[in-house]
């Protein structure tokens, strides 16, 4: 439990220095200060929230309109992260409004307005947030709710893919990880001790490549049991959804085809997928002839 412990800190303390990426330092250093002022409101104000102290939707509209703004040209991992956290209320139903879901879908599609630039596992937990909300009233309806479908099963197809891709197949989950490395035996220092510790030049450039090279191994072997764990649920949430949006009318398994042949390859899932659906509405039309 304590290399796990041990594994997961490294892995965020990692995260944290390549969070702001680009430009000098003087800059990258003004945009972390931003981030975290920025993210401290958000968290006060999501606080207030659970509380039952702020209630109405506005405020968290106008901050996250504010966010959305000032990020989305400047940073992508942070224009997602700080949107994420606005779309929690909204989607939990801490906020009374009928408008919440849809403006946590406004963020949310914002945030993967360009996926590809932010952590995958940003990018698994934005898409729950991308829902068209169907059984309510003032849901969409024909060609609204068919193009609002069409954008939150493209979301999630692309999430998907990008999970499938990023599996290394030859990953091993029992490999042998050390929360530390030893200093060169010539220094007759104890493991884990600081690099700054080792006099000898030589020695301590190679005490320090092997820090390196393990905590890129850290890294990698947190990030691969993160991705298994996505694997293991994600596929599923998103073939739930891609059903009940897919069996509703307007009815398009064709369009749905499609997306799935753009997104996915493997062709077992594919036809799972339709055929799904494809039951679901047959099972529908029984139920009411005039089902179209």
């Amino acid at each position: 439990m304590r290399i796990v412990a041990i594994i997961t800190i490294l892995f965020w303390f990692s995260f944290g220095k390549g969070i702001a990426s680009g430009g000098n330092g003087d800059t990258m250093a003004e945009e972390q200060r931003q981030y975290q002022l920025d993210r401290d409101k958000v968290l006060s104000l999501v606080q207030l929230v659970s509380a039952g102290k702020v209630r109405d939707l506005k405020t968290l509209e106008d901050l996250g309109d504010d966010l959305d703004k000032a990020w989305s040209n400047r940073n992508r991992e942070c224009h997602a992260r700080l949107l994420l956290e606005i779309c929690k209320p909204l989607s939990s139903g801490s906020i009374n409004d009928d408008r919440r879901r849809k403006v946590a879908r406004r963020y949310a599609l914002s945030a993967l307005d360009k996926p590809d630039m932010i952590p995958l596992v940003l990018e698994l937990k934005l898409t729950d947030h991308v829902m068209t909300p169907i059984p309510l009233p003032n849901a969409p309806k024909d060609k609204d709710f068919s193009q609002c479908r069409k954008e939150d099963i493209a979301v999630r197809l692309h999430a998907w893919k990008r999970l499938i891709d990023a599996i290394d197949p030859k990953w091993n989950p029992d490999e042998a990880i050390m929360a530390h490395v030893d200093p060169p035996l010539a220094t007759g220092l104890p493991c884990g001790s600081a690099p700054d510790g080792v006099k000898d030049a030589e020695l301590r450039a190679e005490y320090e490549a092997a820090i390196q090279r393990n905590r890129q191994k850290i890294d990698r072997h947190t990030e691969q049991v993160q991705l298994h764990r996505s694997l293991e649920t994600y596929p599923k949430r998103a073939e739930e959804y891609i059903l009940q949006a897919y069996s509703e009318p307007p009815l398009n398994v064709e369009e749905l085809r499609q997306l799935l042949d753009v997104y996915l390859t493997n062709n077992e899932t594919k036809a799972q997928v339709v055929n799904a659906v494809e039951k679901n509405i047959e099972i529908q039309t029984k139920e009411v002839p005039n089902h179209r």
